[in-house]
């Protein structure tokens, strides 16, 4: 279990990094509060769990051969770095699917080998020790120069920088390997290896399992909102776990949309809601048909932009009789502070959607004609994909003049409205708009 020079100066650094925390009167109330933060109940039971967890999973490597005494450093370092920050991680995640799928996605890419073997060989104990702070400060400034586009050279030159010393490490691994391959290859090594990858996997259906009781959390506390009395919330809690199991997506729906409706105040309201939630998933699995003339399938219509990013995750009330669903804002061009944005908004009844829209927000006058550019693109995806041919040849023409435009059409109105930003700025945002009359 020895450590090489990497970890020894980073456990140095680390040290002194702390020791600073601790004497500077400014940053030590903090440190007190991320103590005092991890300390509690909820938190150190779920720290104990992992550990457990992590412990059994070990346990079985062992059994099979595949873990041994020699492994542990390489285990308490992948606890700490990957299996306690992702259970943070999986808490807060927004998507826990997209979670999963990336974390089982770097667990196989092929830079494991190279991150590996670049870990495996390290350099003099004085070159790392020195090389550690100096890979922090370009890091640092590679990352603030990104927000401005003044500093574009310096984050140039970071970025190469950043780039040598990385291909330095690359290069000092693979030729430290290539002249010892009979111990690079060794069963000790082998098992360093493979022993993270392995307890990544058995590591998964704990994170599971923590998502689900995160998502359950979150969504009963809301409960406490629209259901006064404790008996018959109690009531509802039970009923919803029943009725969800592990489906979240649909008790944090049921939750969050609650405020469309009158409040439950009976066993019966809460029966009735849930059975309309069990409804309203049948119909998205099964989607009606919806005639042309009526509007469009929200469930259709929620896809038509997906291609471009702005995707949807549920289509549901907002207000009495009116439901929405919305892509939020998407970032077209990230290099400014302040991004221009794109947004995809549907709206309707609960079973068609009556209106289209698709809103630019300029934020940054660096590069507005690529961002205009995305905003036409996406009307014209929807035009497409809307089925609406007899409205093509007016919507085009809108788009290509660009001026503030209203037209009634074959039963629809097209529209476009641009409005300028209060505050003195050149900055404003551009709607587009198709509705079912």
């Amino acid at each position: 279990m020895d450590l090489n020079n990497r970890e020894i100066s980073m456990l140095v650094w680390l040290s002194i990094a702390l020791m600073a925390c601790l004497l500077s009167k400014n940053i030590r109330p903090s440190v007190y509060g991320v103590v005092k933060a991890l300390c509690q109940t909820t938190v150190l039971m779920s720290l104990i769990l992992a550990a457990l967890w992590i412990f059994l999973s070990a346990s079985l490597l062992h059994f099979m051969s595949l873990w041994q005494l020699d492994n542990l450093k390489t285990t308490l370092l992948w606890s700490v770095t990957f299996a306690f920050m992702s259970m943070f991680k999986v808490i807060n995640a927004g998507d826990s699917k997209a979670f999963f799928t990336d974390t089982i996605r770097e667990a196989l890419r092929l830079g494991v080998v190279v991150t590996f073997i670049t870990e495996l060989y390290t350099f003099p104990l004085w070159v790392e020790f020195f090389l550690l702070p100096l890979l922090f400060t370009i890091g640092g400034m590679y990352v603030v120069a990104q927000f401005n586009p003044e500093h574009a050279p310096a984050e140039k030159f970071c970025y190469t920088l950043l780039a040598l010393i990385g291909s330095a490490l690359v290069a000092n691994g693979f030729y430290q390997a290539a002249q010892d391959m009979r111990s690079f290859f060794s069963l000790e090594n082998m098992r360093d290896f493979i022993v993270p990858i392995l307890l990544t996997f058995l590591y998964l259906p704990f994170a599971y399992c923590v998502s689900i009781y995160a998502s359950y959390d979150a969504s009963l506390r809301r409960l406490n909102n629209w259901i006064k009395d404790n008996a018959l919330r109690r009531f509802a809690k039970r009923r919803a776990v029943l009725a969800f199991g592990v489906d979240v997506d649909f008790l944090n729906r049921w939750t969050q949309e609650r405020g469309a409706f009158p409040p439950l105040e009976s066993k019966k309201d809460v029966l009735d809601s849930l059975s309309e939630m069990k409804r309203r998933k049948q119909r998205e699995r099964r989607p009606p048909v919806i005639e042309p003339s009526a509007g469009w399938s929200p469930y259709a219509a929620m896809t038509y932009l997906a291609d471009q990013e702005l995707s949807m995750n549920s289509y549901g009330p907002k207000s009495w009789g009116d439901w929405q669903a919305s892509s939020g804002l998407h970032a077209i061009n990230k290099e400014p502070l302040i991004p221009d944005n794109i947004s995809y908004v549907i709206e309707g009844n609960e079973s068609v959607v009556t209106k289209l829209s698709v809103t630019l927000f300029i934020n940054s006058l660096d590069a507005p004609l690529r961002s205009e550019d995305v905003f036409a693109n996406a009307c014209r995806t929807i035009l497409s994909k809307a089925n609406r041919p007899d409205l093509s040849q007016i919507a085009n023409r809108i788009l290509d003049v660009g001026n503030d435009d209203e037209i009634l059409s074959h039963g629809h109105r097209v529209s476009l409205r641009k409005e300028m930003f209060s505050g003195g700025f050149s900055r404003y945002q551009k709607t587009f708009k198709i509705e079912k009359m």
